[in-house]
């Protein structure tokens, strides 16, 4: 597949700000049909006993079983990947994240191309990258509401290994904090208080630990102060030192 991208189209090229609960549903019934993928093992086994054989007649049923159980991690991981695509754009502009995207998406300006259907689809009112889990290994170049989406692929195989050795690394504690950080492109100390948990005084403690190590920077952001991982602190958590 082909999307031409025009100068206008390009300077509305966004990734998407978060998790599609309607493409993930529609996806997950595609993957349902499909053989598993190594990290869909345990769900395509449970759902494929449950609603492969018989007609999805109730879909608030199986949204309740295949989808909201697993939506926090869904989310987590697409806001992984925007958080790495959106590093991209600032290391190499957008012409660097549209040509590393997928290796099954190629970039020659002025066309994306994508595996698939030899057919263009007209680039009209730009390009939005749509991370996604269940759409598997292979992205996808759709048109939705009028406008071109690139589903891509989010790998979600390695996630708790990699938690397991960040803990074993740098404590839970702090693993967890740094990987709050990562995920939210920083956040002050009453931020992160509240979403990990914690106390100010604790989360003050643990920051200036890793502020010390050189993971974390702060700045002052009006009355608060804002937390942001560093360049280190960001290769530690997508590739742990332990590894």
């Amino acid at each position: 597949m082909e999307l031409r991208l025009s100068a206008a189209d390009l300077g509305r090229v966004t990734v998407a700000q978060g998790a599609d609960p309607e493409l993930e549903y529609q996806l997950s019934l595609r993957m349902l049909r499909r053989p598993s993928l190594p990290c869909f093992v345990d769900w395509h086994g449970e759902m494929a006993q449950r609603f492969r054989y018989r007609e999805l007649t109730d879909r608030a049923g199986y949204e309740r079983t295949a989808i909201e159980p697993y939506w926090d991690r869904i989310e987590k991981f697409v806001a992984a990947e925007r958080v790495r695509l959106g590093r991209t754009v600032l290391d190499g502009g957008l012409d660097g994240l549209l040509s590393t995207l997928h290796p099954e998406v190629r970039w020659a300006p002025p066309s994306l191309r994508v595996t698939g259907p030899d057919e263009v689809v007209a680039g009209e009112g730009g390009l939005l990258v749509q991370p996604s889990v269940f759409v598997g290994h292979h992205p996808m170049l759709v048109r939705r509401k009028g406008q071109a989406v690139l589903v891509q692929p989010v790998s979600c195989e390695l996630e708790d290994q990699a938690d397991e050795q960040l803990g074993a690394l740098m404590g839970r504690t702090r693993a967890k904090l740094v990987k709050i950080l990562m995920l939210a492109g920083g956040a002050t100390t009453t931020q992160l208080a509240r979403r990990a948990d914690l106390s100010l005084a604790a989360v003050s403690q643990h920051v200036a630990v890793l502020r010390a190590v050189g993971l974390v920077v702060t700045q002052n952001a009006g009355r608060e102060r804002c937390h942001l991982l560093t360049p280190a602190g960001a290769r530690l958590v997508e590739r742990p030192a332990c590894s």
